[in-house]
């Protein structure tokens, strides 16, 4: 949902998905009444003051996608020699509290597959098995 005052614009977004359940997207009038409220709060919000602050980033992986998946596609790396070197499967990128791992076997969230659109079976790409363990209030997929 966009509204905006003059030439002051803003956004409210609520995601709503499921590969499982058509049934999630019936009645979802108040969660598109939300989005309407959601920008029109972001219109009369006042701007937050500049400094350090901390922030808990989207469970969702929309950020990480955004950061990281967008800057190690495919083209990208194979244009740029540095980002090839940058990019190598395994090496380790920023400090060794961040863990990112290409996935889809890990069930019930967002991106889990058991099969790719070209129907190869999916597996984890990190190289070790495993040595993390995801959150214990990840989302899920409705009904699992």
């Amino acid at each position: 949902m966009t509204c905006g005052v003059g030439s002051l614009v803003k956004q409210g977004i609520k995601s709503i998905s499921s590969r499982t359940d058509y049934n999630t997207l019936c009645n979802i009038d108040k969660k598109v009444i939300g989005s309407e409220e959601q920008a029109i709060r972001q219109l009369e919000a006042k701007p937050v003051k500049g400094g350090q602050y901390t922030v808990l980033l989207d469970p969702y992986g929309v950020f990480i996608h955004e950061a990281f998946c967008h800057l190690s596609e495919t083209d990208s790396i194979c244009e740029n020699p540095q980002m090839e070197e940058l990019l190598k499967l395994g090496k380790p990128i920023g400090t060794e509290k961040l863990n990112v791992v290409d996935d889809a076997t890990i069930d019930g969230l967002s991106g889990s597959l058991t099969k790719s659109a070209s129907q190869q079976v999916c597996k984890c790409t990190h190289p070790q098995p495993r040595p993390w363990r995801t959150h214990p209030r990840a989302p899920t997929v409705e009904g699992k």
